[in-house]
C-alpha cells in the first residue's frame, strides 16, 4: 500500500511539473504563431490589393486600346462619344469579371474575400463571383480580323446555393473520374443564360473530349431553368463551346476543404457576409477632384480580422474605384496545424513523465533500501558488539572486585577472546567498506584452486563431523587462477562457512569445479524469491529467527560479493531442486 502511495505520490508531481512546463510553453507557442499568421495575411492581404489593382489596369488598358483602335478603323463603333469602352461592352465586363473571379478566389482560403470595381458615376462593373467557364468562341469582328470570347454561366444568378456546392463536388479536382456537361442556353454578350444542363460521369477509360465523355458517361444529374428576356437571342448547344477541363471560378478557394456539404455552406456564408460598400459610401470618401481618400481598416478580434480597402484607379483618365474586403479566421487557420504537434509533443512529455517517475520511483526504492540497510546495519553493529562488551564488562568487573580469584586466568582468556572477535568483525568492516569503496589493492599470483578448495574443507572436518554431514566434492580437471589467493580463500571459506550454517544434520553439501565454474550446493530449505537479491547485503540474514549467539554478523556474502567484483568474476545462487546453490564463474591460465 505505501508502495503504491509513493509511486502516485511522485507520479503526480512529475506530471505536476511536466505539464505546468508543457502547457506554458503551448500558451506561448499558439501566441507566437497566432500573431505570425496574423501578420502573414497581413502581408497577404497587402499583395493582394497590389495584384488586383495591377491586373486590373493592365485589363482596362488592353480593353481600351483597343477599343480606340476599332473606333479609329471604324471597325466597330464609331460614336466618336468619349465614353471608355468598359463601361458600354458587356463583354469586356465579362472578362473583368473572370478577372476579378479567379484573383480572389486565389487568395481566399482561410481568409475570405470579396472584389467589387465601381465606374465613375459609383455604379458596380464587375465583382468576384461564381463563375462556371464553359470554353471559347472565335468570332469574326472584320473579313481579316478575328477574335476569341470566353462564354460563362453566372452561377450565383442561376444556380441556388445548394446547386452550387454540388456542382463544386462533381468538379472536385480529387474526383478520380472526370464529370461532362450537356445541354442548351442563350448568348447573351459572353454570358450563356442556361436552359438545362445534363451533367455527365465519365468512364475509367478516361475520355480526352467532351463527346467522349458524354457519349461512353453515365448522366447522373439534370438542371432545368425558366429563362426570360431571351427574345432575340441566340441559342446555342453548350457542348460546342465545352472544353474538357472545364472550370469553376468560386469566390473562395475551397479546393482543400473536406468532401462536406456543411463545409462548404460555411463558406459561402462567410461569403455571402461580406456585403460589398455601397456607392454613396465610397462616393463620400472622393474630393471634388474625384481624388479618393484610400481607405485600408485592419479590424482585429480574438476570433476574426476583418480587412477593408478601398482604393482610386486611374487609367486612361477614367477613375475606378476598387472596394476589396476579407474576414480572416486565425484560429481555424492554427488549430488544425497545430493540434497534431500538441498530440505528439503531448504523448512525448506522457513518455517522458512516465519515464522519469519509474526512475524517480527506482531512485526512492534505492533510498528506502540504503535508509533501511543503515538502520539494519546499527543495529546489527549495536547487536554484535553489545554481547562482547557485555562479557568483557562482567568479567572485568568480576576481577576488580576480585570474584572468583582461582578462576582469574580463565576470566582473562574469554577478555581476550571476546576482545578478537570484535576486533575480528571490525576488521571485517573495514575490508568491506575498501571494496566497496574499490580502493582494496590486489594482490595478483597464480595457484591451483583445486588446492586451495582441499585445504580449506580439511579446516572444516571437525564442524563437518560434529553436524555429520557429508562432504562430496569433484573437479572434472585441475583449475589455475591468477588472482588474489588471500581474497579468493576468503571467498571459498565464506561460501563453504554459509552452506555448513544453513545444512542441518546428516545431510550433504555438493562441491563441484566444472566448466571453469566453481559451485556449491547445500541440501536445506530454499530462500524465498523475494528475498534472492537481498542475500548479498550486509548484515542480512535469510533467517533473522535463528540463534544470535553463533554471531554471524552477517558480513561473510557482502564480502564474498564484493570480492568477486573485484576481480570482474560472475557470481549468483539459485534454489536447486534440494536446496540452495551458490556459483562463480573463473578464467583458469
Amino acid at each position: 500500500m505505501k508502495t503504491k502511495k509513493a509511486f502516485k505520490s511522485i507520479f503526480l508531481k512529475t506530471a505536476l511539473m511536466f505539464f505546468t512546463f508543457y502547457f506554458i510553453v503551448a500558451i506561448v507557442f499558439t501566441g507566437i504563431y497566432y500573431k505570425s499568421k496574423v501578420d502573414e495575411n497581413n502581408t497577404k492581404f497587402a499583395y493582394m490589393q497590389s495584384v488586383l489593382q495591377d491586373r486590373i489596369s493592365d485589363n482596362i488598358n488592353n480593353i481600351e486600346y483597343e477599343r480606340l483602335s476599332e473606333n479609329r478603323n471604324g471597325l466597330w463603333w464609331n460614336d466618336g462619344k468619349s465614353e471608355n469602352a468598359l463601361n458600354k461592352d458587356i463583354n469586356n465586363l465579362a472578362i473583368i469579371n473572370g478577372e476579378v473571379s479567379h484573383f480572389t478566389s486565389g487568395f481566399s482560403k482561410e481568409m475570405f474575400s470579396r472584389t467589387d470595381l465601381y465606374n465613375e458615376d459609383f455604379n458596380i462593373i464587375a465583382d468576384s463571383r461564381n463563375l462556371l467557364w464553359i470554353g471559347r468562341e472565335e468570332i469574326e469582328k472584320s473579313k481579316s480580323d478575328h477574335c476569341y470570347v470566353s462564354r460563362y454561366i453566372d452561377l450565383d444568378k442561376y444556380f441556388s446555393e445548394d446547386e452550387e456546392i454540388e456542382l463544386f463536388k462533381y468538379q472536385n479536382p480529387n474526383n478520380s473520374q472526370g464529370y461532362f456537361i450537356k445541354g442548351q442556353g442563350y448568348i447573351n454578350g459572353t454570358e450563356i443564360i442556361p436552359e438545362v444542363l445534363e451533367i455527365y460521369k465519365g468512364s475509367n477509360d478516361g475520355p480526352v473530349t467532351a463527346d467522349e465523355g458524354i457519349e461512353n458517361g453515365e448522366k447522373i444529374k439534370t438542371y432545368n431553368f425558366n429563362v426570360e428576356g431571351v427574345q432575340g437571342l441566340k441559342k446555342v448547344d453548350i457542348s460546342d463551346y465545352f472544353n474538357p477541363n472545364w472550370e469553376i471560378h468560386y469566390n473562395s478557394d475551397i479546393y482543400n476543404t473536406a468532401n462536406s456539404s456543411d463545409l462548404y455552406k460555411k463558406i459561402f456564408q462567410r461569403y455571402n457576409n461580406l456585403k460589398e460598400p455601397k456607392g454613396a459610401e465610397i462616393k463620400a470618401l472622393v474630393d471634388e477632384n474625384g481624388h479618393l481618400n484610400v481607405r485600408n481598416n485592419i479590424n482585429k478580434t480574438f476570433w476574426k480580422v476583418n480587412y477593408d480597402y478601398i482604393n482610386n484607379l486611374n487609367i486612361n483618365n477614367h477613375n475606378y474605384y476598387l472596394g476589396l474586403k476579407a474576414d480572416y479566421y486565425p484560429w481555424e487557420d492554427i488549430i488544425p496545424k497545430a493540434i497534431p504537434l500538441y498530440l505528439v509533443s503531448f504523448i512525448m512529455v506522457l513518455a517522458m513523465t512516465i519515464i522519469l517517475t519509474k526512475a524517480l520511483y527506482k531512485t526512492y526504492e534505492k533510498q528506502e533500501m540504503i535508509e533501511k540497510n543503515r538502520r539494519e546495519l546499527t543495529s546489527a553493529i549495536a547487536h554484535e558488539l553489545k554481547t562482547p562488551l557485555g562479557i568483557i564488562r562482567t568479567y572485568g568487573e568480576g576481577l576488580k572486585e576480585k570474584i572468583a580469584e582461582d578462576k582469574r586466568d580463565k576470566y582473562l582468556d574469554v577478555i581476550i577472546d571476546e576482545t578478537y572477535k570484535m576486533d575480528k568483525i571490525v576488521l571485517e568492516m573495514l575490508d568491506l567498506s575498501k571494496m566497496e569503496a574499490k580502493a582494496y589493492e590486489l594482490k595478483i599470483e597464480e595457484f591451483c584452486i583445486n588446492k586451495l578448495i582441499e585445504e580449506i574443507l580439511k579446516k572444516h572436518e571437525k564442524i563437518f563431523d560434529e553436524k555429520n554431514i557429508h562432504i562430496n566434492y569433484s573437479a572434472d580437471k585441475v583449475y589455475n587462477l591468477s588472482a588474489d589467493y588471500m581474497l579468493i580463500e576468503r571467498v571459498v571459506n565464506n561460501l563453504i562457512s554459509n552452506a555448513v550454517y544453513h545444512t542441518e544434520e546428516n545431510k550433504t553439501i555438493s562441491i563441484i569445479l566444472n566448466n571453469n565454474t566453481f559451485n556449491i550446493e547445500n541440501e536445506g530449505q530454499h530462500i524465498p524469491k523475494d528475498k534472492i537479491n537481498l542475500i548479498w547485503d550486509t548484515f542480512y540474514r535469510a533467517d533473522s529467527s535463528r540463534d544470535r549467539s553463533e554471531r554471524r554478523t552477517g558480513i561473510g556474502l557482502a564480502i564474498v560479493k564484493n570480492i568477486l567484483q573485484l576481480h570482474s568474476l560472475s557470481y549468483g545462487l539459485e534454489n536447486s531442486e534440494i536446496g540452495v546453490k551458490f556459483w562463480f564463474k573463473f578464467s583458469s591460465v
